[in-house]
């Protein structure tokens, strides 16, 4: 994913190790509003809607999860799976451990969090 690109290929190897693959069914619930944010999640396959008024479709290669882990807040929205697919689900602390040791990757995640709030122009 061009997300992680910037991370030298030990910080690849330590997000592999310490990831793991999930199948997620059509209609099934990735994440909670208001539940903890633990995790990063990288959808590898299907397609997934942010329930927000209007919904948001996050299709494959896309990145859930960053805000919560960012703002060390909970949840804002509730994500469901509209078609089968897979994610690989990334732990906060190691998300929160490579952009203490990659400023360049905590950037990437803090300018998609802007473009996702419109604080930015996506071309950027």
């Amino acid at each position: 994913m061009p997300y992680f690109v910037s991370l030298s290929d030990i910080w690849h190897w330590i997000i592999a190790s310490q990831s793991r693959r999930l199948k997620v069914s059509k209609e099934e619930t990735l994440l909670v509003k208001g539940d903890p944010a633990d995790a990063l999640y990288c959808t590898i396959s299907g397609e997934f809607t942010v329930e927000t008024n209007p919904p948001i479709q996050m299709p494959a290669g896309s990145l859930v999860g960053e805000m919560g882990i960012l703002s060390e807040s909970p949840r804002n929205a509730t994500i469901r799976c509209t078609e089968d697919g897979e994610v690989i689900i990334i732990p906060a602390h190691v998300i929160r451990v490579c952009m203490q040791n990659s400023p360049t990757f905590g950037t990437v995640l803090e300018d998609l969090v802007k473009v996702r709030q419109g604080d930015s122009d996506e071309s950027e």
